[in-house]
């Protein structure tokens, strides 16, 4: 189980790591 939730973790920290650098490359096409 723990290696479950820190998959899980870590692939939530990767998406938000993502969404954050695509927030700032639309801000700085924009």
């Amino acid at each position: 189980m723990g290696i479950i939730s820190t998959n899980q973790g870590i692939m939530a920290a990767h998406v938000a790591k993502q969404k954050k650098l695509g927030g700032e490359l639309i801000a700085e096409i924009y």
